[in-house]
């Protein structure tokens, strides 16, 4: 059993977060090779960019498919699931009507609201399956100006 999570910089041996994420993986993958594991990974290579975390984490889910072994990853990075056998994610805010919410002015109300509408359960999905895009909800919830709300807005239908 394995759990791959914690920051592993090392300002002593000169790695950074995601190099040393790397020297943790490579001890992981060398232990599957030889026996049958169950193996967590929590937001592997967020230690670096997002476009370059993002391959490389998909080439690592494609790559634990051909084991024997059982894999849980969780990660923000889209598309990774493409590539896993089965794929679950967070209910978030999707059965919340984030219109019907009005003014809220104080810090305490908006929290009160994020704590109860947010479901943080886990649902099995097809692949496919739209990534959802709650911290835009989450940030109109929380009363973020709406000239960045709208901008935002914007840049997700460009695509």
């Amino acid at each position: 059993m394995c759990f791959l999570s914690e920051d592993a910089e090392s300002l002593q041996n000169g790695l950074s977060t995601f190099g040393g994420e790397v020297i943790k993986l490579k001890r992981i993958l060398d232990e599957l090779k030889d026996k049958k594991g169950f193996i967590i990974f929590d937001e592997f290579a967020r230690g670096t960019n997002p476009e370059e975390g993002s391959n490389i984490t998909k080439a690592l889910v494609k790559y634990l498919g051909k084991f024997d072994s059982i894999v849980v990853l969780s990660t923000h990075y889209d598309g990774v699931c493409s590539f896993a056998d089965v794929h679950y994610q967070v209910k978030g805010l999707k059965n919340v009507d984030i219109s019907v919410i009005k003014d809220i002015e104080k810090e305490e109300e908006f929290l009160m609201l994020i704590n109860r509408y947010m479901d943080y359960s886990l649902e099995k999905v097809e692949k496919g399956t739209a990534i959802p895009k709650d911290a835009l909800n989450i940030c109109t919830l929380m009363g973020l100006d709406n000239e960045i709300i709208n901008t935002a807005r914007e840049f997700y239908e460009e695509g």
